[in-house]
């Protein structure tokens, strides 16, 4: 987005980047970090200022894009951290005078997946009749999270965790509060990948991430019956900017939802097998009909990962299964906006790939073996246990076999 207002100066001549403290440093001098390593010569347009401080008086674009990605989050917490913090920004957008637009970047993932129908506009929940009381409730705990999984005003999806639900409340909320009193654009994103040219990425996504996966050593059990979908990072920041521009009578007389959505066109099992190559770790995808065997291959898995790995690995890896498997079960219906070739995709995943290989720190010590670019050591007792572990799970790869999966 940087990048991409500093092309523009004659319509962005000037950008305010609030940043906090983090990990020891001062937000000033994470800026001036960021100016020398991101920045470089865009840097003369971005100011920095206090993240405490009000939003600067000639300020005529706000875009609210800080939220935390975090899916195990507590509920109270996550709006705690997440939608206080943005009430209140947005409250002080009211005194802006010469406030243009304000952009909400929200999840396109607040839609539930098919057979539910493409809805550019609140989803329906619990939250529909008063936002702000439902709100309220949810932090004062009046309303647990069981009593907002169990409500039947709720689809499934929408609480299948903290992330989704804040998100799904947030634009209820906002649209509430400040539907007509401010130029609002709900801006909703879907899996953002590499660069259209494949130079830029980052592995913190859940494409780039899969990918790297795809080339580790390691062997992963998933659901996959969904139709992802991904979409350009610089077409989504492309669209973003667009969006802030829509005329402000027509922003203030209703609130504009932009889906940065693609055409749900990536298979997971084509996508992690082109990616792996000729290397890389045999991942097997189960169709609905094998879903039940699922949690026992994880088990083995899991297990496998406990004695090999530690328990604080086997647990990330079983957060990482909790967080997107529900994701790769099903497929969703949006806006073909950021439309991307599937072919073409692959292609330019893979030229990042190549700028961006998975790790390999160290030479392989002894009694060690190689996994996911690391070298682990292994105890003996791991090895016993691995030994002993090593029939059952050859049996169940015979059992796999002859179960009718896509397996690649």
């Amino acid at each position: 987005m940087l990048r991409d207002m500093s092309a523009n100066p004659e319509r962005f001549g000037k950008i305010y980047l609030p940043i906090r403290a983090k990990k020891g440093q001062s937000g000033r001098e994470r800026f001036e970090g960021i100016q020398k390593s991101i920045l470089g010569s865009i840097a003369k347009s971005c100011v920095y200022c206090e993240s405490s401080a009000p939003i600067p008086a000639d300020t005529n674009i706000v875009i609210l894009n800080a939220y935390s990605i975090s899916f195990m989050g507590d509920v109270k917490d996550t709006l705690e951290q997440n939608v206080v913090p943005m009430l209140d920004l947005l409250k002080q957008c009211t005194e802006l005078v010469n406030l243009s637009s304000v952009l909400i970047v929200s999840t396109a993932y607040v839609q539930p997946y098919l057979p539910f129908k493409l809805c550019k506009g609140p989803i329906p929940c619990h939250a529909a009749k008063d936002p702000q009381a439902t709100f309220n409730a949810v932090l004062d705990g009046s309303i647990t999270w069981e009593q907002i999984k169990a409500d039947p005003l709720n689809h499934q999806h929408t609480s299948v965790n903290a992330y989704v639900y804040s998100k799904t409340l947030l634009e209820h909320l906002v649209l509430q509060l400040y539907e007509g009193l401010l130029p609002l654009v709900i801006f909703r994103p879907s899996m953002i990948s590499v660069s259209s040219d494949g130079k830029v990425g980052s592995m913190w996504t859940p494409p780039c991430a899969t990918a790297l996966l795809a080339q580790s050593k390691v062997a992963r059990v998933f659901p996959g019956t969904a139709c992802a979908d991904h979409v350009y990072v610089d077409k989504a920041s492309e669209l973003l900017l667009k969006s802030v521009q829509l005329p402000r009578e027509q922003l203030l007389q209703k609130a504009q939802f932009v889906l940065a959505t693609g055409n749900s066109a990536v298979k997971p099992q084509i996508f992690e097998n082109e990616m792996r190559g000729s290397e890389g770790c045999c991942t097997v995808f189960m169709s609905k009909r094998w879903f039940w065997v699922i949690p026992l291959l994880r088990a083995v898995e899991l297990l496998m990962y406990r004695l090999v790995l530690g328990a604080k690995m086997a647990s990330r890896i079983g957060k990482v299964y909790q967080n997107y498997d529900h994701f790769l079960t099903h497929s969703f219906d949006f806006e073909p906006n950021l439309p991307i070739d599937v072919d073409e995709y692959h292609k330019t995943m893979s030229r990042w790939l190549v700028a961006n290989p998975m790790p390999v720190k160290q030479s392989k010590p002894k009694g060690s073996i190689r996994c996911g670019g690391q070298y682990l050591n292994l105890s003996e007792s791991s090895m016993k246990w691995s030994m002993i572990l090593l029939p059952v799970i050859f049996s169940m790869c015979c059992i796999m076999l002859c179960m009718d999966m896509d397996t690649q």
